[in-house]
């Protein structure tokens, strides 16, 4: 009875974990459609022009 309901136990957790991550999937495919900073040039390098360079060498 017992590894019956840790199985239970496991299988929903695993179950609940895939909507979950499925559900953050589709709310990011929902949502970038709206985000334009990434798109207009230079993007991405100018974002990461605007961080110093030290706070890169200080995980490093």
């Amino acid at each position: 009875m017992e590894q019956r309901k840790t199985a239970f136990i496991g299988s929903m957790l695993i179950l609940s974990g895939s909507i979950l991550l499925g559900l953050m999937h589709l709310a990011i495919a929902l949502y970038m459609p709206s985000m334009t900073y990434w798109e207009t040039p230079p993007g991405l390098f100018e974002a990461t022009e605007k961080v110093h360079p030290d706070f890169f060498t200080a995980f490093f």
